[in-house]
């Protein structure tokens, strides 16, 4: 997000440096790499997946979307578990124009449920998708994709730009993000 790209930052540059740092200093086994992120750091989660060095296991965006003037070619399959709410008003659910500052130039994104599909696509999903609601939840999953992983968004009716998690706007406890995405993350083999 702003100022970072005019200021010269490369957070792609620096993840990849990072992640083999991490695997020299900590064994970190790299089949297993995640990355989660809340809005800015939602979009470079995305962005990762798609440009990255080291290949992803999975990634879990919070209140974010998919910069699509940017390519994305992942290195393997990726699972996806996006987070959005319908009330954001600063990464817009439904697509539009992300709220000023929240990036280097005026970006016009897409919809949350357009970005699950085209990963859904990206990951090669057979599936059709499966939609389960208990209010104010609703699921959306694709499976069948290559590799094993699925493809999940969870969108959270009323939830604006915020974490998900007790005590947070007017979904207030609908989901604990932090428990999902760790039982997502968990899951993966």
């Amino acid at each position: 997000c702003e100022p970072a790209p005019t200021l010269g930052v490369d957070d792609l540059a620096f993840l990849n440096a990072l992640i083999p740092r991490l695997e020299r200093d900590y064994a970190i086994n790299t089949k297993r790499v995640f990355m989660t992120g809340f809005s800015s750091g939602a979009i470079m989660a995305y962005r990762y997946a798609c440009q990255g060095a080291v290949p992803l296991r999975a990634i879990a965006p919070v209140a974010g979307t998919m910069l699509l003037t940017e390519t994305c070619n992942p290195k393997q399959p990726t699972a996806l578990l996006a987070i959005n709410g319908t009330a954001d008003g600063e990464v817009p659910y439904q697509g539009g124009h992300l709220l000023p500052g929240a990036s280097a130039n005026d970006q016009v994104v897409p919809s949350a449920p357009f970005v699950a599909a085209l990963w859904g696509q990206l990951d090669s999903c057979t599936s059709p998708v499966s939609t389960n609601t208990t209010n104010p939840v609703s699921i959306a999953r694709w499976s069948g994709c290559r590799g094993g992983v699925s493809v999940q968004l969870e969108t959270i009716t009323g939830a604006g730009h915020t974490w998900y998690a007790t005590g947070f706007g007017p979904a207030d406890g609908a989901i604990d993000a932090s428990t999902v995405i760790g039982n997502f993350f968990a899951s993966l083999h």
